[in-house]
């Protein structure tokens, strides 16, 4: 196809046919073709652009968008981790209380063995019973009483005694005081 300019008309040769072209006749000049060029160049470059942007856009949009599966798994585990937590948090009370009820009876068997102690403690410094009877019978001519001395009385449930005030002193010593005092020297 060859393309002629007569007298400012353009014309279209093609095979054996002539054509006129209609529009501007005149051919566009470099500066005015190219800056058409890079019109297109750019307007086809910010298109390319802003459908990038656009596919990555929809393409965050996606990836932040959570289905259903995903949704029920996260409320799921979500679920089973305060479940977790609660449990927990009540086997952690359960051990505390336990704890609290071993210390109070590890003082309560500290108590006891206190008081065991002190009893075995009692019943060693008690005197030896067979040299009590030989000193009051041989040494100190004690008898066993009658049956008319005898006196019966109700017998306390404690094995101790509160004294409110001192015993008055007799004046003469009795057996009691002299078998104290022959201890007291052994």
């Amino acid at each position: 196809m060859k393309e002629r300019n007569y007298a400012n008309n353009r014309y279209v040769i093609e095979g054996s046919s002539v054509r006129k072209l209609h529009g501007n006749t005149s051919r566009p000049s470099y500066e005015e073709s190219m800056n058409e060029w890079l019109e297109r160049r750019e307007r086809k470059q910010r298109q390319r652009r802003s459908e990038e942007a656009r596919k990555r856009r929809l393409q965050r949009e996606q990836e932040t968008r959570m289905d259903l599966i995903t949704f029920i798994f996260l409320t799921g585990a979500v679920i089973c981790t305060f479940y977790v937590c609660a449990s927990y948090i009540g086997v952690r009370s359960q051990v505390t209380n336990t704890s609290k009820k071993i210390a109070a009876i590890e003082s309560e068997i500290i108590s006891i063995k206190n008081t065991n102690q002190i009893e075995l403690e009692k019943v060693q410094d008690s005197p030896d019973l067979a040299y009590v009877y030989k000193v009051a019978t041989k040494e100190l001519g004690m008898v066993h009483p009658k049956s008319n001395q005898v006196i019966e009385y109700q017998q306390v449930k404690s094995d101790y005694l509160k004294q409110y005030e001192d015993i008055p002193e007799q004046k003469e010593e009795n057996i009691v005081k002299k078998i104290v005092k022959k201890l007291k020297k052994n």
